[in-house]
């Protein structure tokens, strides 16, 4: 991975980011606002730019820091691979159906 790379998403509404958990899986490192759920990533408070911008250079500006945000980043992605959220969306379901059925 080249650390000169990341991604940003500046969000002002925002559901769940999938873009980011897009560029977390290839490994980038992912700075999201606060209209993002927690995802255990760095995040800077929505519409302040002295906040995305003190955020975005703490993270530049260490190149370890970088490197473990990567790799964070590809180890949060894998719990969100469409199998195990189709594995979860059915265990869900299937509570309420059985709760119905007694």
């Amino acid at each position: 991975m080249d650390t000169n790379q990341g991604f940003v998403l500046p969000s002002l509404y925002e559901g769940f980011p999938l873009v980011a958990l897009e560029a977390m899986a290839c490994g980038l490192p992912t700075i999201i606002s606060t209209a993002c759920p927690d995802l255990e990533i760095p995040q800077f408070e929505k519409g302040d730019t002295e906040s995305l911008t003190n955020t975005i250079l703490e993270v530049l500006l260490k190149v370890e820091k970088l490197r473990l945000l990567s790799e964070q980043c590809i180890r949060i992605s894998v719990d969100y691979d469409w199998q195990k959220i189709i594995y979860r969306i059915i265990e869900f379901f299937k509570k309420f159906l059985y709760k119905e059925n007694k």
